[in-house]
């Protein structure tokens, strides 16, 4: 089994992540239900029995990392997990990107259905539910459990990309995430109830989405700051903006791929300059994540297995 898992680390990884989040996280949904009906109100109403699905990459990466790749490996994504003190640009420009992006999707959506995009946002920001002091604090509170509860980055940037690029460079090695994290939410889109249209548009989303976070990491070596992009996009695009702008999000839900679209030509551009004006990181520099070498000396071990 060890072995198996060493020579074939990306499909077993894969595998067992879309068994975790489906069969296994089904079940949970349900069988947890008793415990989700007991937990006060305001504890939102899938923080239970959701948590096996949100955390199956990052539990199946630790699984193999256990299994397989050792102290080397925990040491370093512990190293990566508390990189707190990265350059302040990151963070705000992060928050810059994604409040921008959103507002610009959500406003061209709105305007387009014949909404009158102004009074939306007057209306929303007269409501008497927040204060400017509230509505920094509901932001702020919804990006932090989304941080804690994202189960996704440690599966899909700390391990699928420390594996993947002692074999490729930056550029494909997040061609290959992208189609992986793409197909690993399909189904959670057809559960939703979202339309092969939604599902289009999203899977073109998360392309130059998964070319920043790549470069983010790159950049930083911090999984932090990814949890942080992760949990500002949530709270932007879903949480505190359904709350904050109850109004504007009635428009923009009944034409979430039209959103998603206006939302990927945002980061297609940026990431189109970042790749352009960093196109080494990309495409030259063999391994840019400092992930302390396990991952090199696991590969080199599962290629002597195989010989």
């Amino acid at each position: 089994m060890i072995q198996l898992l060493a020579r074939r680390p990306v499909t077993i990884f894969m595998i067992l992540t879309m068994i975790v989040t489906y069969p296994l996280g089904i079940a949970a949904l349900i069988g947890l239900q008793p415990l989700q009906d007991i937990m006060p109100d305001g504890i939102r109403d899938d923080l239970i029995t959701g948590t096996v699905s949100r955390y199956a990459p990052t539990l199946v990466a630790l699984f193999m990392m256990a299994t397989v790749y050792g102290t080397p490996a925990f040491r370093a994504w512990l190293a990566q997990l508390f990189r707190v003190a990265v350059h302040p640009a990151y963070y705000l420009g992060i928050l810059l990107i994604m409040i921008a992006g959103w507002a610009i999707a959500a406003g061209l959506v709105a305007s387009g259905s014949g909404a009158d995009v102004s009074a939306l946002i007057e209306t929303d920001l007269a409501s008497s539910d927040f204060t400017l002091i509230s509505r920094l604090i509901d932001y702020g509170r919804e990006i932090a459990y989304v941080f804690v509860t994202n189960g996704e980055e440690t599966g899909w940037r700390f391990f699928l990309t420390a594996i993947l690029l002692t074999r490729m460079r930056l550029f494909p090695a997040s061609l290959v995430i992208w189609a992986l994290w793409s197909f690993w939410h399909w189904p959670i889109l057809l559960l939703s109830g979202g339309g092969l249209n939604v599902i289009a548009a999203f899977t073109v989303l998360l392309m130059p989405a998964t070319l920043l976070a790549s470069w983010l990491y790159a950049k930083t070596d911090s999984l932090f700051l990814l949890l942080f992009a992760h949990g500002v996009f949530n709270a932007t695009t879903e949480y505190a903006y359904a709350r904050q702008f109850p109004g504007l999000e009635a428009v923009t839900s009944q034409y979430e791929a039209l959103a998603a679209l206006y939302m990927a030509a945002v980061f297609g551009f940026i990431a189109l300059i970042v790749v352009a004006r960093d196109r080494a990181l990309f495409f030259q520099t063999a391994n840019p994540i400092d992930d302390g070498g396990w991952a090199s000396r696991a590969e080199r071990h599962g290629a002597e297995l195989e010989e």
